[in-house]
């Protein structure tokens, strides 16, 4: 996929390739995603081939090297990027996800300021390096119509499909037929919707990078990502205004981490006037998430969040 990018030449540099010192040429990349930027160190040699790349991300550098296969195969160590990309959570919040809300401070490692949105569910008051994030469960009015007919520009502008999320595709509006199940109300049919991709999305695994909701349709399988495209197709096919939210989400178990916020993509759908987290993955939708932006299901929105990753802590969560 195509991203807005800078390039800048900046000359020729000695550079050190695990022993072998070769002279290169280096090229500095800025990559403006949804979330922020992203910049990329690159030194690439006579035949514009690139030998080293630099990019920090989760709070170290990843650096790419050119070697030979024999070193490139042998046991080396290995990063966890997943383990890289949690964040500790000073509490338990195991219980918390039926609690009223949850305040959150968050502090800047680097000590600039952070941007978290403001939903219908999360306030933000931010005081230089420090964030304070307010998280609010949600109930779902009842009664709102089905589908939309207001006029609304946000609401319009997430009724339309996008390149990840085809909600004017045929088999997508097949399913959408499927999924309400005859509700009359915005909020039973976005309920219904969520059950209905939670258990037709029958393989649930890491295998899928990033799929658009046709391709989840057919292979019908995935992780958090496939179910929040999915779900957010079928509600626009529905003529509920529905967005792909990502973010951090609470898990008091994650392999041998315990209490820990992982990366996670769900669904915002508009019922009545307010913007409403659903969630395909998992029912459970209280308090113990964090949004971080939402969008039309552009993976690019998606990834940006990895710049940001390992670059601030949550000092506290005080549970309400």
């Amino acid at each position: 996929m195509a991203i807005d990018a800078n390039v800048l030449i900046m000359g020729a540099e000695k550079i050190d390739l695990l022993g072998r010192v070769v002279t290169l040429t280096k090229a500095q990349t800025t990559f403006n995603m949804a979330g922020g930027q992203m910049v990329e160190t690159a030194y690439i040699d006579a035949e514009l081939v690139p030998q080293k790349s630099v990019t920090p991300a989760m709070g170290f550098n990843i650096e790419l090297v050119a070697c030979d296969k024999t070193f490139a195969l042998s046991n080396n160590d290995v990063v966890d990027f997943i383990d890289k990309s949690m964040v500790p959570c000073p509490v338990s919040l195991k219980n918390a996800t039926a609690a009223g809300s949850v305040k959150y401070t968050i502090v800047s490692k680097s000590g600039s300021k952070l941007s978290f949105p403001v939903t219908s569910a999360q306030a933000v008051t931010s005081a230089g390096a420090q964030t304070i994030l307010t998280v609010t469960r949600q109930t779902p009015k009842p009664g709102a119509k089905l589908p939309y007919t207001g006029s609304d520009t946000n609401a319009l502008k997430a009724l339309k499909p996008s390149v990840y999320v085809q909600s004017d595709y045929k088999d997508i509006k097949l399913l959408a037929d499927k999924a309400v199940a005859g509700a009359t109300d915005a909020a039973t049919a976005a309920a219904n919707i969520e059950k209905f991709v939670r258990t037709y999305i029958s393989e649930k695994n890491y295998s899928v990078g990033y799929a658009s909701a046709t391709e989840v349709a057919q292979s019908r399988q995935g992780d958090c990502t496939e179910h929040a495209v999915l779900m957010t197709a079928i509600c626009q096919a529905a003529g509920i205004p529905a967005k792909v939210a990502f973010g951090l989400l609470y898990v008091d178990e994650f392999g041998s981490r315990k209490d820990v916020f992982v990366g996670h993509a769900w669904t915002q759908c508009l019922i009545g006037d307010k913007w409403v987290d659903f969630d395909a993955t998992r029912h459970a939708v209280g308090p113990t998430r964090i949004t971080m932006g939402t969008g039309n299901g552009d993976p690019e929105q998606f990834f940006s969040m990895v710049a940001i990753f390992g670059n601030f802590t949550i000092a506290s969560a005080e549970v309400k």
